[in-house]
């Protein structure tokens, strides 16, 4: 199945990325500066970076708290990011994600994260493990099932 996946994401153009992006910062919810070292460090988790404002980011959103409602382990399985100013991603997270508890998120208002990642679309998916980000997904991802089993796969959260 991994390797399906893996032919299937090089023959959509995208490619993969390696090691630790460049130096960055983000901001948190509490408005303190997060760096990207820190986002990207620790266990097995998926960054998933989005654009307010756009469909695709908003079905994304949509899905991931569907997927959260059947099984918490999204919580802490992802970091989303939000390319907005910090007052701006929340209000668009509440509207997407409703009165749950958010997932962990942080605000990219000055796109420093997408571009240390390198994304190409303003809708991008990450595998990162101990500071390394290890594949990515991006460009245009209109359909959320077509991240789903990688995202799976990555976390190790089953299809329900």
């Amino acid at each position: 199945m991994i390797a399906a996946l893996m032919l299937s994401f090089m023959l959509s153009g995208g490619t993969p990325a390696t090691g630790a992006p460049s130096s960055f910062t983000v901001i948190n919810g509490d408005g303190e500066v997060v760096a990207g070292a820190t986002l990207l460090a620790g266990d097995r988790h998926a960054v998933v970076y989005v654009a307010p404002g756009l469909e695709p980011a908003a079905r994304l959103v949509d899905a991931l708290r569907k997927w959260a409602q059947d099984d918490p382990r999204w919580k802490t399985s992802i970091v989303l990011v939000v390319a907005a100013p910090v007052e701006q991603a929340r209000s668009w997270l509440r509207e997407h994600w409703g009165d749950d508890a958010l997932p962990t998120w942080v605000a990219d208002a000055d796109a420093q994260g997408w571009r240390a990642f390198g994304f190409e679309g303003s809708v991008g998916v990450a595998g990162v493990e101990n500071g390394t980000v290890d594949w990515k997904l991006d460009g245009v991802i209109a359909d959320p099932s077509v991240v789903e089993p990688s995202l799976r796969a990555w976390t190790g959260i089953g299809a329900p």
